[in-house]
């Protein structure tokens, strides 16, 4: 049964020197796909050169066997203050490269996208203001709406006031999932109602993640998709490690547990959510 990695960050320099063989173990440990997700615009132009040498090395008859690699390209809320509008020129504004990177056949979404209320409180003096994630976070909703593409939503300490700015820009009808969902279960409760996924990642492994777990056994597996967030989050069994899409199949074995269902029931919901979300091949 093919395990999807809906979440990592390949083009992070964590994996400057070993992607290649990163992929590589994914796909042995049976992940049939991984999804590479932009930060900013040089990673996701980076993410899209990986996604096209890997495809030449795999799909086109190299020998080299491993995982299909599908890109989103989008700008982190705390990397907001790299957004730019071109100066006057439009083509050299942030939104513009986006848009152009959107026709690359590797895009599947935009993102990943939103708010961290979590930095802005910890680290104020480097991270951008509310004011400037909520707009970066607006303008690349609308590029999602006008390219009928998904978002992936990065919702940390604010997936009440993202739920909010959605509606506000009433991109309600715009598909997506809130990756490494760690909110409420009324903030759960209503993301689904906006018909969102919920991303679980590989701290749903960690024993004393009471919260996550319930979130485990609460969201319906047709909305459940499962991820990495790798390098970060190692799962328990790698703790302090760099995380790596191999281990994705750490946390459906954890849902699966806590559901009391079979690993496979899992893997093939989780599987056709993230297919028919992001329209994988």
């Amino acid at each position: 049964m093919m395990l999807i990695d809906t979440h990592c960050h390949l083009c992070d320099n964590a994996y400057a020197d070993d992607w290649r063989e990163v992929l590589s173990r994914a796909g042995e440990a049976g992940v049939g796909a991984v999804v590479n997700v932009g930060l900013d615009v040089p990673t996701s132009q980076h993410a899209l050169c990986q996604a096209e040498e890997w495809e030449a090395q795999t799909w086109r008859g190299a020998g080299v066997r491993g995982p299909r690699m599908h890109v989103t390209v989008g700008m982190h809320p705390c990397e907001a203050n790299q957004w730019n509008t071109g100066g006057g020129d439009a083509f050299r504004g942030t939104a513009a490269q986006l848009r152009f990177f959107t026709t690359h056949r590797a895009v599947v979404a935009i993102g990943e996208i939103g708010l961290d209320f979590h930095w802005t409180r910890v680290k104020p003096e480097t991270t951008p203001s509310v004011e400037q994630q909520e707009n970066v976070f607006r303008a690349q909703l609308l590029l999602a709406q006008e390219n009928f593409l998904p978002v992936v939503i990065h919702s940390r300490d604010s997936a009440s006031r993202c739920l909010e700015v959605i509606r506000e820009e009433e991109c309600e009808a715009v598909p997506g999932v809130f990756h490494c969902f760690a909110g409420a279960l009324d903030e759960a409760r209503a993301a689904l109602d906006l018909g969102f996924h919920l991303g679980l990642c590989c701290n749903v492994t960690y024993p004393k993640a009471a919260e996550l777990r319930e979130l485990a056994r609460f969201i319906p597996l047709d909305r459940l998709m499962i991820e990495t967030d790798g390098p970060y989050l190692a799962p328990q069994a790698h703790r302090g490690k760099r995380n790596e899409p191999a281990y994705v199949a750490h946390a459906a074995a954890t849902i699966a547990e806590l559901r009391s269902l079979s690993v496979d029931a899992v893997t093939a919901a989780t599987t056709e959510n993230a297919r028919a979300l992001f329209g994988l091949r």
